[in-house]
This record gives structure tokens, sequence and C-alpha cells, in this order.
């Protein structure tokens, strides 16, 4: 029984390693291409001050912000599907 769990574990492990990878080569993607927005706004501005700029909202606190509405906008679309599965619609 442990041998499994031990497996199912380590394949987990594997996977989480597998995304850390994946991320840390997303991280240099968008600081290069950060690094070539900035070069570009300071060839267009050198006086811009750059350290104004906030990133934007990161997606998931959006969604978590919404997340009280999850139930109403699912029975609404259930709400929808029904309907026109009988035709309705």
């Amino acid at each position: 029984m442990t041998g499994f769990a031990v497996s199912a574990l380590a394949e987990r492990r594997r996977e989480i390693q597998r995304e850390i990878a994946y991320l840390e080569h997303e991280i240099k993607r968008c600081e290069e291409a950060i690094g070539h927005v900035d070069a570009t706004i300071h060839l267009l501005d050198p006086a811009y001050d750059l350290t104004r700029l906030k990133p934007k909202k990161f997606v998931a606190e959006v969604a978590s912000a919404l997340a009280p509405f999850g139930r109403f906008i699912s029975a609404t679309v259930a709400q929808c599907v029904d309907h026109k599965s009988k035709g309705r619609g």
C-alpha cells in the first residue's frame, strides 16, 4: 500500500518539477520582453519614469473577486442549456 502512495507522490513531484521548469522559462521570456519594451519606451521618451508603472492585476485576483457570483453564473448557464435542450431557444 505504501509503495503505491510513494509512487504516486514521486510522480506528482516530477509534475511539479516540470511546472517549475516551465515557469522559470516563462519568467526569463517575460524579463526579456519587458527589457525590450523598456528600451523602446526610453528611445521614445528618455525621461519616462518606469518605476511609476504598476503591474496589472493577476487574473486569479479578478477570478477570486468574481467567486461570489459563481453559483449564480453556473445556475444561469444551466438554465440556458436546459431551456435550449427543450427546444425553447
